[in-house]
């Protein structure tokens, strides 16, 4: 689990990038329970703080949806395309 939170705290940091019209060159997420996102561009002011916003967002994303079968279908189908989104970037 704490590596899924791992990762949902670097998916802020690229989102943030990405939205702010940087680009990703990688996400790392390390066994230690760490992780990187190397970026290009982008907002800094945003980016830096967005892993943290992010974590905070989806965690309430998730425990919102997880109250019925279909929310945390949803839920569980929004987390694994964020995966297949990020599987390109991502290095373990």
């Amino acid at each position: 689990m704490k590596l899924i939170a791992i990762f949902i705290h670097e998916m802020g940091h690229a989102s943030s990038a990405w939205l702010t019209g940087g680009s990703v060159d990688k996400i790392e997420v390390y066994q230690n329970e760490g992780g990187v996102t190397n970026f290009r561009g982008g907002w800094k002011p945003a980016i830096i703080p967005a892993g943290y916003v992010g974590v905070a967002f989806w965690g309430g994303v998730f425990v919102a949806l997880s109250g019925s079968q279909i929310g945390a279908t949803v839920a569980a189908g929004i987390f694994v395309l964020a995966l297949l989104v990020c599987l390109r970037y991502v290095e373990c």
